[in-house]
C-alpha cells in the first residue's frame, strides 16, 4: 500500500482557542446575527476566525491572510470545505463590514440576556434595571478591572483583582462561559 503525506501543518495553541472558540458557540451566533451570503464561499464567521487566529499567530496584514492560510489547517480550525483561496482581503473586508452593519455588541448581548429576567436583571449604571440589555450596557459594567501583581518573597509573581467582581460582573462571565480567572 502506498502512502503519500498530503500536507504538513503545525499545531499549537490555536486549536485549543478554536475549540473554546466553538464551544462558546461564537461561529453560531455570528451567522445568527449576520446570516450566510449564498453568493458567497466564506461565512462571516470564518473571517472573524481567520482574522482572531491570525492574530494570536503572529499577525499577518490581511492581505497575506490568504498564504497565512495555506499554513495552518483551515478545515480543522474553523469548518469543512474552506480554502485558503477563500480568504482574500476582498471577502475579508466584505465581512468585516456586514458584521459592523449588523452590530458586534449583539452577538455578546444574545450569549448574556438568556441569564437576564425580570426577577434578576442586571444593575447598570445609576441603578437602572436591565432585563435586556444591549451588548454596549453589557460592557459598561465592565469599564476598568484592574489587575494587580504582587511579587512574593520566593520571587513568584501573584496576580489579583484590586476589588471583587460585582455580581452583575460575574454573571455577565458565567453566561459567556467564563469566570473571574480570565483575569488572575
Amino acid at each position: 500500500m502506498d502512502v503519500q503525506v498530503e500536507s504538513v501543518y503545525r499545531n499549537s495553541y490555536l486549536n485549543i482557542i478554536s475549540a473554546l472558540f466553538k464551544k462558546l458557540g461564537f461561529p453560531q451566533s455570528i451567522d445568527h446575527l449576520v446570516p450566510v451570503d449564498p453568493q458567497c464561499q466564506t461565512r462571516v464567521n470564518d473571517a472573524v476566525q481567520a482574522i482572531l487566529y491570525n492574530v494570536f499567530d503572529g499577525r499577518q496584514a490581511l492581505v497575506h491572510l490568504e498564504q497565512w492560510g495555506h499554513t495552518i489547517d483551515l478545515e480543522k480550525l474553523i469548518r469543512s470545505g474552506l480554502h485558503p483561496s477563500q480568504l482574500n482581503d476582498d471577502a475579508l473586508t466584505r465581512h468585516l463590514d456586514r458584521l459592523y452593519e449588523a452590530g458586534i455588541y449583539r452577538v455578546f448581548q444574545r450569549r448574556v440576556r438568556p441569564f437576564m429576567t425580570p426577577e434578576h436583571p442586571l444593575k447598570g449604571p445609576g441603578g437602572r434595571k436591565l432585563t435586556r440589555p444591549t451588548g454596549q450596557a453589557i460592557f459598561q459594567l465592565f469599564p476598568y478591572v484592574n489587575v494587580v501583581l504582587f511579587k512574593l518573597p520566593d520571587g513568584r509573581i501573584q496576580r489579583s483583582l484590586d476589588r471583587s467582581l460585582t455580581p452583575d460582573q460575574r454573571r455577565i462571565l458565567q453566561g459567556l462561559g467564563m469566570d473571574e480567572s480570565i483575569y488572575v
